[in-house]
């Protein structure tokens, strides 16, 4: 600002024409960029560059310039120290078009024309009224370059912090709060333009910043979490250091002795415990408007109140009233506070008896301010008065939601703001209470800075003690608010307006000491002890500087607001693919949906504090929608998800992604894992699970996730229109088919259903690629982790195709199957017949007919999660005696398919014997392998590598062998998904099994001495790793994967190839989900001629 002010003496004739040009342009460029085509204002970043500085200009400088020259409250030079220049700069950015304008909630071209309008204003009467600026003034000398040369190195430190340090998650989660705001028409229809009724003038008191920083960066096309967060660090560091020296000069009356004071008030910053903590609330976080206010509005506005009580002209006291404008503008707490200071300010020269005059100059600064505070009451009423009264149902459920039991919690449910005072001064607040009483010595007591640091350190002591108060009792007794009302640079101040009081007091003590150390202490020594003083003070704003980089480094940005245990470790492996899908809608607890901004940036979330803060004010039809998000947050865990009230309220707020804490909500989890459709699985540790919810109408796998959750409740007819509405847009996808199936079934047309069973049964293959056009939303996930969308089509497609093939056995052979006291079990979102035994008893499962064909069917284990459940199939002999058909020992949650060779004849039972109370087994969707039809035919290839499978590996017919050798050998170009992790190395990272190295369509060198064998990695984990050399398969591909000892989830080494003459194939088999046999066996295959060599591997399988 400096640089652009002439020196041209005041009084002259000539108008500032260059301050005119740059404010009639300022002016033309925010019109131009209000109205240009929305292609050119969003694709054109040399025009949004353009756009962003002319318009900082109009907003900020022009404004600032035009109110100092106007109220002339910097007398006849302009200095550092002129509080107009601090006031008008952020009344000028923040008053014109945050009060006027963005806390009205106007659309774009309305923030264009009311900030062109306003620059009009505030340029007329400079046009009118002055004549030439005055001249500026360089108050400092040679003398001073010492002090300038320290502040300046604290101020590039201090903005090197700013800029670079580590963002808080309440940053990260008002930012998600900005970008749901804005996006809400339902705000916006409240602008005085367009809208009806009275504009939402509250909330410019809570954070006009925020909204403007969401506003403009929306303007110039930039996202709204990070378009300005380091140009407004750096602006609101220099103003702050700019308003504080500019009390500084008024307390210690000299441009040097002010210069002084900022750069030890600045260093005392650097070196004050908390200095970099959560609730610090510094200029180094991103609350700009607490700190516009605290450090920029407040330090000039006690420059002015001490030059009012001097002797006020009409200017100052426009001066006063413009800052109780920027104040009531910014932050309606601050103007509170400055309204205290003037009041403390006002009692203490009462006690001090200074004269009448300064007296009633003191109770006008009050009054200057007090209007304002009388317009903020009046908004709030009137916000009040537009939405719920008190009383109503409305009101009750917004304090139930919003201020009891449920209520997210400051700091993810912990007491530590409370407890712990982490403040930027708190030792200094200490050390200047307990210098005070110097402040009443007689050399100090009669000046004027005296009552104002003496009353803004006794007044929060005797309004945090002051009898008949026990309702503020709670909330005084915090040091956050203790420090707000000493508001930082009082603290500080007194300690050096002491020190330099008493300066012919402790110096000569100092000289004589120096003097004598200088003489005991040769010159080298000298030198050293001064470097030495020297290097701990700059080692002291090098720890400050290093010790934020490393916790931003370690991911202590996610950490310091104290996320529940695992949330970090679960979530941050996700934030690529979480970014992928633009700014997705987050559902979680309420202790947790405030801390996932902090490790998901571009992340979404229901309620936040944004929401919970302005609430009263927002206009009946947010408030609405406000309490129906606080009540989904705040009572999630005890909710069904799969009622329609659930349903409709995530598909009304856009939800994408549910991070569920598995450790609070265990039921939650089952009944999510139930229904897929709806609730897809994207990950999973011991602590959290990761879902999406494809809740969008127009994807027809929500529309089958809601079909299925409407057949789960009951309604049949409304599951029946789902199924058919799904089975008509998507006509192959598998399970839109079986369910429109399903409902031919239901109404009677047994024939239709089972021609539709069958086509589901044909497009069970294809179901992979019809995933992604069947939700649209798995396109980001399977480009990013497309073996965690290949597992979840596995299991899926298993699901379907077991519930498929129970409904074949059921209509083929009706009368086969059923048993007796069988229940429904839903699985994978399709119902299944079912039978538990509870520990330690036999349930039955006895068949009604035999037939010839194999019966299939699947045990689960119930219990504790991590305990084993002994699972068995016991028939009843003629004897007396119980065969054992199956004996499995399985984990809770886990399942193992059986096959019975035939029915038999006897009575079937089901036996669980567990460790642990309420352990059972389930056994459920028995079917006879009759109705499926036989598998599709195999080439002559297939046929011989599926005999030597089935000879090889006991236990496997011939039927599951084909399957297997068919998925070896056909080309993965068939498999989309398959096709796009073989394209690329972005592996799954999962807490049961971690891929390790693999490449795409490697040529893998292997021979017959060639090794397969589980080693110890580094971690101590097992992995398969391939070593040897030799022959060379064209398209092959292998992956070596880490196996977690007590995985549920097994996962051994897979080779897809289309085979050489001279190649090989290791065949194994895995088991995830529900896909069945819980195999271990590896084996390799070497093709000589036209004949199959088995080569026995070498396995070691991991213990557990």
């Amino acid at each position: 600002m400096t640089g652009s002010l002439p020196d041209s003496p005041r009084g002259s004739a000539s108008l500032p024409w260059r301050q005119t040009a740059i404010a009639l342009a300022a002016i033309l460029t925010v019109l131009a960029g209000t109205f240009l085509p929305p292609p050119l204002h969003d694709h054109i970043a040399v025009w949004q560059a353009i756009w962003l500085v002319a318009l900082f200009l109009a907003s900020a400088w022009v404004p600032g310039y035009l109110l100092d020259e106007w109220l002339h409250l910097s007398g006849e030079q302009v200095t550092p120290a002129s509080p107009a220049v601090w006031i008008a700069l952020s009344c000028g950015l923040l008053a014109p078009a945050g009060w006027l304008v963005l806390a009205l909630h106007t659309p774009l071209t309305m923030f264009g024309l009311l900030t062109a309008a306003t620059i009009l204003v505030l340029l007329a009467p400079h046009l009118i009224g002055r004549i030439s600026p005055r001249p500026w003034v360089w108050p400092f000398g040679r003398q001073d370059r010492t002090w300038l040369f320290i502040l300046g190195i604290l101020t590039l430190t201090l903005l090197g912090l700013a800029v670079w340090g580590p963002e808080n998650a309440d940053n990260w989660t008002y930012n998600s709060y900005i970008r749901e705001y804005i996006a809400t028409n339902a705000v916006n229809a409240a602008h005085p333009s367009f809208g009806a009724g009275i504009p939402d003038s509250p909330r410019m008191v809570y954070n006009v910043w925020l909204v403007f920083q969401a506003f403009l960066s929306r303007g110039v096309g930039l996202h709204p979490g990070y378009a300005f967060a380091p140009p407004f660090k750096v602006w609101m560091a220099l103003m702050a250091l700019g308003a504080v020296y500019t009390l500084a000069a008024a307390l210690f009356r000299t441009p040097a002795r002010a210069l002084r004071a900022t750069a030890i008030f600045t260093a005392l910053l650097f070196l004050a415990p908390g200095f970099r903590e959560p609730g610090s609330q510094f200029i180094t976080t991103i609350n700009y408007d607490k700190y516009t206010a605290l450090f920029v509005l407040m330090p000039a506005g006690m420059f002015l109140v001490l030059k009012a009580l001097e002797g006020a002209t009409w200017r100052d006291w426009a001066g006063l009233f413009v800052l109780g404008a920027g104040l009531s503008a910014v932050h309606a707490e601050v103007l509170m506070l400055q309204l205290l200071s003037c009041g403390f300010l006002l009692v203490t020269l009462l006690v001090l008896r200074h004269p009448f005059p300064r007296l009633r100059r003191a109770a006008g600064a009050i009054a200057c301010l007090f209007p304002w505070s009388g317009f903020v009451a009046f908004t709030a009423w009137m916000a009040l008065k537009r939405g719920p009264a008190p009383g109503s149902q409305a009101w009750e459920l917004l304090h139930q939601a919003d201020l009891a039991q449920g209520r997210i919690r400051f700091l993810g449910g912990s007491q530590w703001f409370v407890v712990e005072p982490t403040l930027v001064l708190y030792p200094l607040l200490v050390i200047s209470l307990l210098l005070t009483p110097l402040l009443l010595s007689r050399r100090l007591r009669g000046r004027l800075p005296t009552a104002l640091l003496l009353g803004n350190q006794i007044g929060p002591l005797v309004l945090m003690f002051l009898p008949g108060l026990p309702n503020l009792m709670d909330q005084f007794t915090e040091f956050n608010t203790l420090w707000r009302i000493g508001w930082i640079c009082m603290p500080a101040f007194t300690i050096i307006y002491i020190l330099d009081g008493f300066e012919d007091v402790w110096l000569p003590w100092w000289q004589r000491a120096w003097t004598g150390l200088r003489r005991i202490l040769p010159a080298p020594l000298q030198y050293l002890l001064i470097t030495l003083i020297g290097a701990v003070c700059l080692a002291g704003l090098v720890w400050t500087a290093v010790s934020a980089l490393q916790r931003e480094i370690i991911g202590w940005r996610a950490r310091q607001w104290t996320p529940s245990p695992g949330l970090y470790e679960t979530l941050a492996p996700l934030e690529p693919a979480v970014s992928a899908m633009g700014a997705p809608m987050v559902l979680a607890s309420a202790d947790e949906t405030y801390q996932i901004p902090s490790i998901w940036p571009f992340a979404r979330v229901l309620a936040t504090r944004g929401i919970r803060g302005t609430l009263p004010s927002f206009p009946p039809e947010r408030q609405e929608e406000a309490l129906a998000r606080l009540n989904l947050v705040n009572q999630w865990g005890s909710l069904d998800p799969i009622s329609q009230e659930i349903l409709d309220a995530l598909q009304r707020f856009d939800v994408e992604l549910i991070v569920l804490n598995r450790e609070q909500m265990p039921a939650l989890e089952d009944q999510f894992d139930r229904l897929p459709a709806m609730y897809w699985k994207l990950a999973r540790s011991t602590t959290h699970s990761v879902y999406l919810v494809p809740g969008d109408p127009s994807s027809p796998l929500a529309v089958v996730g809601m079909a299925q959750a409407a057949w789960m409740r009951g309604n049949e007819e409304e599951a029946c229109r789902l199924f058919d509405e799904a089975h008509s847009r998507l006509p192959d996808f598998a399970t839109a088919t079986a369910g429109a199936a399903w409902c031919a079934e239901r109404a009677g047309r047994a024939g239709e259903a089972l021609d539709l069973y069958q086509q589901a049964l044909g497009q069970l293959d294809a179901l992979p690629a019809r995933l992604l056009d069947a939700a649209p939303a798995l396109r980001s996930w399977a480009t990013s982790r497309p073996m965690t969308i290949r597992l979840l089509a596995d299991a899926f497609l298993q699901d379907t195709h077991s519930f498929i093939a129970e409904r074949l056995s059921r209509l083929s052979m009706p009368v086969h199957g059923m048993a007796r006291g069988s229940d429904q079990l839903w699985m994978g979102g399709w119902p299944r017949l079912a039978v538990q035994a509870p520990a330690g008893t036999l349930a039955s499962l006895q068949l009604l007919s035999s037939v010839s064909s194999p019966v299939r069917l699947t045990l689960r284990a119930e219990g504790a999660d991590g305990n084993a459940v002994f699972c068995s199939l016991l028939g009843g002999r003629s004897d007396g005696d119980l065969r054992v058909w199956a004996q499995h020992m399985l984990l809770a949650g886990e399942e193992q398919l059986v096959e019975l060779p035939a029915p038999p004849d006897e009575r079937l039972w089901l036996q669980a014997q567990g460790t642990e109370a309420g352990a059972s087994c389930i056994a459920y969707g028995w079917y006879t392998t009759e109705g499926l039809g036989g598998p599709p035919p195999l080439s002559p290839e297939e046929e011989c590598l599926a005999e030597r499978l089935s000879t090889t590996l006991p236990g496997w017919e011939p039927k599951w062998t084909g399957k297997v050798a068919h998925a070896l050998l056909r080309p993965a170009a068939g498999d989309p998904i398959l096709a796009t992790v073989l394209a690329g190395r972005n592996l799954l990272q999962d807490a049961d099994f971690v891929l390790g190295e693999a490449g795409p369509w490697q040529r893998i060198a292997a021979n017959p001495a060639a090794q397969f064998a589980f080693l110890p990695d580094e971690e101590g984990d097992l992995a398969a790793v391939v070593q040897g050399e030799g022959t060379v398969y064209q398209g092959g591909w292998c992956q070596t994967l880490a196996v977690t000892p007590r995985a549920k989830y097994l996962y051994l080494v897979r080779l897809s190839a289309r085979l050489d003459a001279g190649g090989k194939v290791i065949a194994g088999y895995w088991d995830y989900r529900r896909l069945g046999q819980y195999r271990t066996q590896v084996v390799q295959m070497l093709k000589q001629s036209t004949d199959w060599t088995v080569v026995p591997a070498v396995i070691e399988v991991p213990a557990g």
